[in-house]
């Protein structure tokens, strides 16, 4: 039997103060041998199935990404490096490499608003930032 499980999450400031980013993931999953439907509203474990890829904390071996709110994977003594590793290598999981700049990723998860999101300053292309 298949279920899906969906979520919709954002981050930013908003318009007012900078970007927003508004991200949704729906997940189909089939229950495993042995393992029965949940009762009530209670669904199966995805953190469990995903422990081998994903932690809801920072893993100090780097064998798996980080992923939780924004505001907990980004921590200033670290910088924007934690949030930008998770965010790319799910990023690379929908084309063929990596995206490498700001504008290659705009092109990814967004190509049919590219041009209008360049409208705004935030989102021009900074030829000396190359993401980690």
């Amino acid at each position: 039997m298949k279920s899906i499980i969906a979520g919709i999450d954002e981050a930013g400031y908003g318009p007012l103060l900078g970007p927003l980013v508004v991200g949704c993931c729906a997940i189909e999953i089939e229950l495993m041998d042995g393992e029965s439907l949940p009762e009530g509203d209670e669904l199966p474990c995805l953190w469990k199935r995903l422990r081998r890829c994903v932690s809801r904390k920072r893993s100090k071996t780097g064998r798996t990404i980080h992923v939780n709110d924004s505001k907990l994977v980004y921590s200033p003594s670290v910088g924007l490096r934690e949030l930008e590793r998770s965010l790319l290598t799910l990023a690379a999981c929908f084309g063929e490499s990596m995206p490498d700049t700001l504008d290659a990723l705009l092109l990814r998860v967004a190509a049919r608003n590219h041009s209008e999101l360049l409208e705004h300053d935030w989102y021009h292309p900074y030829t000396q930032e190359r993401f980690p």
